[in-house]
């Protein structure tokens, strides 16, 4: 995963992208795929990224960060209707330790939601 990662930071985007891919065959973990959703993200190649966004949070269904960036690829691309199930499921979505972090995660998170009722009136 390092490896992929110093590639992307040296612009080699697609190289990087081969190789975490590559690596899932024999090592799978949630945080590849979430990195390999954020580069195809980068190429705007929005299927990939959805796919490999998904597939970390089935991985690990407790997780928020997945949910997040799917709420974000969905604002990002103007799909309010996506991006509002996948706040609610941020919201709806107990967290084992309440942290600073996740309270802060869930305020911005209502908000947006409130955001999108207020331009569906």
């Amino acid at each position: 995963m390092a490896k992929g990662q110093h590639l992307h930071r040296f612009g080699q985007l697609d190289s990087a992208i081969d190789l975490l891919k590559t690596s899932t065959k024999t090592f799978t973990n949630s945080e590849q795929y979430l990195i390999l959703g954020d580069y195809y993200l980068q190429k705007r190649n929005v299927d990939s990224a959805i796919f490999y966004y998904t597939t970390a949070l089935y991985l690990v269904p407790n997780r928020f960060k997945p949910r997040k960036r799917l709420a974000d690829l969905y604002n990002s691309i103007a799909d309010t209707t996506n991006e509002a199930y996948w706040l609610k499921s941020i919201i709806n979505l107990k967290a084992k330790v309440p942290t600073e972090e996740i309270i802060i995660l869930k305020n911005g998170v209502s908000n947006r939601l409130k955001t999108i009722a207020s331009k569906r009136i």
